[in-house]
């Protein structure tokens, strides 16, 4: 429904009785189609479609009073309790578009001189992305009129929260009476140019944490006095200086990306804010969620670290090879998981030959603050020599990594015969690391079975001498397991990403590996997506 639609019945006139039939009204707004100067929301009588709704825990006397009144014939008395407080939202049936008005202006008076706690718009009781609230609202025993402009009209494209106030009984018991409540768009003689702020402060974060600016406030002259506002962050744009560092959305919510230090600035609307919000970002010392619980069916999991299912015995996790590292179990949100502290290297041993010849992957949810790159090796010792092979993997700082990596990567390897892992890190001393879920597995997804697509990612560049990236689209709904083979089909990169249904960039190094033709494949559940590229020197 248009804004004119909802609204269009206002007053010519202060002193002209207010008075209107429901079918009179109906024929007002089914003949409209132009938008009026003022947009009522309450005059004599709700608007069409505008309801009064309760904020949480409010005591509430709302009704029309016909004996009082600014002009027209009828008030919205308010009683306010004598224990508790009152308070609510004048909430459209349908969002409004009201980009065209520049403040929302009402008539207020009381049985005594008191101080009204909160008015204002953008509160509809349910969301509050664009509210705005006047605060400290002179209330006298004769009709004044408040006018409350709004931060940037641009934002009020689809708003249904129109006004709402509340009042406490810290002043005692009284009755408000409100009149008049409408948008209006005035004059910049009435309505001025504000002056914005945020606070100026330093905060520290850690990758992935969220935050948000402060102090946000902006100040209107209105006909010639200052009025001070209190926004919804969503109102102002702002800006990171290092957005690798830190980044805000466009609802004012700040995300903390890598290490390092971001200014953030802000403006509303066209007006440059005051103040900076500097956030250092450090990387996390421990995860404080734990890694994702496994979901594949125990018949196709050999499992050696795994809580949802039963592990192989007689596995010594910290067999004395010279190493630094210090391993515990610790618990991360009440699940075990091993913790690897000045990790340089680390040995696991089993008791016996692990036979895993029937698996195709082993996975493993990685999780460290500072380890750059890690080495996976897996180790034949019988018969002698000893025979190990690694994969290298670059895992994301800060957060869960669920590893999958292909058995067919270790083409050194005899799979019914694994002795040892060895775990290498990147710093090689003093790295950090969590590790839960360590199993092998076999997957369900034949090669009779796969879907071929061409819409899961592209790559560039298709040359390569560094690096290429993945640009994966929002068709891929779930994790997606990306591979770098020669085409020999011996993977030089396996890594499983989580996409959660958003389009996202994903790099690979290249500089390390040999000239040639390789392939990427990017497999989401049985649907499978591959593209050659090559690498030059």
């Amino acid at each position: 429904m248009p804004t004119s639609q909802l609204f269009h019945s206002h007053k010519s006139s202060l002193k002209m009785t207010k008075i209107f039939t429901s079918l009179a009204l109906s024929l007002v707004l089914f003949a409209t189609t132009h938008l009026s100067a003022q947009a009522p929301i309450f005059t004599d009588a709700y608007a069409m479609g505008v309801t009064f709704s309760a904020f949480g825990g409010s005591i509430n006397d709302v009704t029309v009073d016909n004996t009082v009144n600014q002009s027209g014939t009828a008030s919205l008395k308010i009683v306010v309790p004598a224990t508790g407080y009152t308070g609510g939202a004048f909430v459209a049936a349908t969002a409004q578009n009201l980009s065209t008005y520049n403040a929302v202006s009402f008539w207020i008076k009381g049985s005594a001189a008191k101080t009204l706690n909160v008015s204002g718009l953008g509160n509809s009781a349910a969301t509050t992305t664009y509210a705005t609230e006047l605060e400290k609202v002179a209330v006298t025993t004769t009709w004044t009129k408040v006018i409350i402009p709004i931060p940037v009209p641009a934002k009020l494209s689809a708003e249904t929260g129109l006004f709402h106030f509340a009042e406490g009984s810290d002043e005692g018991a009284y009755t408000i009476w409100l009149d008049n409540i409408q948008y209006e768009n005035l004059a910049a003689t009435v309505v001025g140019t504000p002056t914005a702020s945020i606070a100026t402060e330093t905060i520290a974060k850690s990758i992935g944490d969220v935050f948000e600016a402060s102090g946000l406030t902006c100040t209107f002259p209105v006909n010639g006095a200052s009025v001070k506002l209190v926004p919804a962050k969503a109102y102002f744009t702002f800006t990171s200086s290092t957005p690798a560092v830190a980044t805000v959305s466009a609802t004012g919510v700040g995300t903390a990306v890598s290490a390092g230090t971001s200014a953030i600035t802000a403006r509303l609307g066209a007006v440059t804010a005051t103040g900076t919000l500097t956030v250092n970002v450090t990387a996390a010392s421990a995860p404080t969620m734990a890694a994702p619980t496994p979901t594949r069916p125990a018949t196709s999991v050999i499992s050696l670290y795994s809580k949802p299912y039963t592990n192989v015995t007689g596995i010594d996790w910290f067999p004395n090879w010279g190493q630094s590292t210090i391993v515990t179990d610790v618990l991360v949100a009440n699940d075990s998981t091993k913790k690897y502290a000045n990790l340089n290297y680390q040995g696991v041993q089993f008791t016996g030959d692990l036979n895993v010849s029937t698996m195709n992957y082993l996975h493993i949810d990685l999780w460290t603050p500072n380890i750059t790159s890690f080495k996976l090796f897996l180790i034949n010792t019988n018969p002698a020599p000893t025979v190990e092979q690694a994969v290298t993997l670059t895992p994301t700082l800060s957060g869960w990594n669920s590893l999958n990596i292909p058995l067919s990567s270790f083409t050194s390897i005899n799979m019914a015969k694994i002795g040892q892992f060895k775990f290498e890190s990147v710093p090689f001393g003093g790295a950090t690391a969590f590790m839960d879920n360590i199993y092998f597995f076999k997957t369900s997804v034949g090669t009779n079975d796969l879907t071929f697509a061409k819409n899961l990612f592209t790559v560039t560049p298709s040359v390569s001498d560094a690096s290429i990236t993945l640009n994966l689209t929002e068709q891929v709904k779930e994790t997606a397991h990306i591979t770098l083979s020669s085409v020999s089909g011996q993977a030089v990169y396996s890594q499983a990403v989580a996409t959660n249904g958003a389009a996202l960039t994903h790099a690979i190094a290249t500089k390390n590996l040999s000239a040639g033709i390789y392939v990427v494949s990017v497999r989401v559940g049985a649907t499978v997506q591959t593209e050659k590229i090559v690498v030059a020197r």
